[in-house]
C-alpha cells in the first residue's frame, strides 16, 4: 500500500462530491478513491466470507405501516448473523425480513424497519450504505434514513442544488464488523470493507434509534472521510460477507 504524502490522514483529502467539494456523504467514497482510483463499475468480490451467505435475492415490498420487528439480544454479536443477502445499489446488503430487517421495502427501494438491537443497527448501516451507493437512491436514504442535523442539511442542500455533482460510489463490499459501543439508543461500529483489488479498509459509523428505526448520524460537515483507515487484516473483526 502506498504511504500517504505528507498527510497522516489521506482519506480526509477525498470527498463524496465531485469538483473538489469536500463533503463526504459516505466515507466509503474515500475508501474507493484512495484504494481503487474510483472504479465503481460493479460490485466487488469480497475477501473471505461466511458460511451463512446466499446469492442476492429480491425482497418483496412490505406493507406500509409501523415497524414491528422483534427485539433481539441487546449484546453486540460476536459471530456472523445468519441472513440472506441481496444487491442494494452497488452493495450486497444483508436481509432478514422477519428478524433484524429490513421489515419494509417500498417499490422505490426505501429499506426501513430494523430491529431495536445491535444486529438491527448493523443491518441498517449496511443497507444505508447500499442505498447511498447510487445517485438514484441517495435522496431516499438522506430524507428517510438519516438523523436530522447539520450534516444531513448540508448534504440535502447539495443534492437539491448540485445533483449532477454527486457521485454514487461502489467497487467495494462488506467483509466484517466490530462494535465500538452500544447503549440501546446509539450504536457505534466499524465496518470492514474490501475493494475489488483485495484492499481492506475500516469505516466508523454511528447510528441512533429514533421513531422506531435506526438512523445514520452524519457529522456536522457531512464528511466521514477523515475517519476511514486502511486495514492490514480482519483481526479484531467478525468476518461477514455476502457472495
Amino acid at each position: 500500500m502506498t504511504e500517504p504524502d505528507n498527510d497522516p490522514s489521506p482519506f480526509a483529502r477525498r470527498g463524496f462530491i465531485a469538483a473538489a467539494v469536500v463533503v463526504a456523504l459516505v466515507i466509503v467514497a474515500a475508501v474507493v478513491v484512495i484504494f481503487t482510483g474510483g472504479d465503481d463499475s460493479a460490485p466487488a468480490p469480497v475477501a473471505g466470507g461466511t458460511s451463512n451467505t446466499a446469492a442476492p435475492t429480491t425482497s418483496a415490498p412490505a406493507d406500509s405501516g409501523e415497524c414491528d420487528q422483534p427485539e433481539g439480544d441487546q449484546l453486540p454479536p460476536v459471530a456472523a448473523p445468519v441472513n440472506d443477502w441481496e444487491l442494494v445499489g452497488k452493495l450486497v446488503a444483508p436481509t432478514d425480513p422477519d428478524g433484524a430487517g429490513p421489515g419494509q421495502v417500498t417499490a422505490e427501494g426505501l429499506r426501513t424497519c430494523f430491529s431495536h438491537d445491535p444486529t438491527g443497527a448493523l443491518f441498517a448501516a449496511v443497507n444505508w450504505m447500499g442505498m447511498t451507493s447510487t445517485v438514484e437512491d441517495m435522496q431516499l436514504a438522506v430524507d428517510n434514513l438519516t438523523a436530522p442535523g447539520p450534516g444531513a442539511d448540508a448534504v440535502n442542500g447539495l443534492l437539491e442544488t448540485e445533483p449532477d455533482a454527486v457521485l454514487g460510489v461502489g467497487g467495494y463490499q462488506i467483509s466484517g464488523f466490530t462494535f465500538l459501543t452500544y447503549t440501546g439508543d446509539v450504536a457505534m461500529l466499524d465496518l470492514a470493507v474490501t475493494t475489488s483489488d483485495g484492499v481492506q479498509g475500516a469505516i466508523p459509523l454511528t447510528l441512533q434509534w429514533s421513531d422506531d428505526d435506526w438512523l445514520m448520524q452524519l457529522p456536522a460537515d457531512g464528511n466521514f472521510g477523515a475517519g476511514t483507515r486502511p486495514l492490514d487484516s480482519l483481526a479484531g473483526y467478525v468476518p461477514w460477507s455476502g457472495s
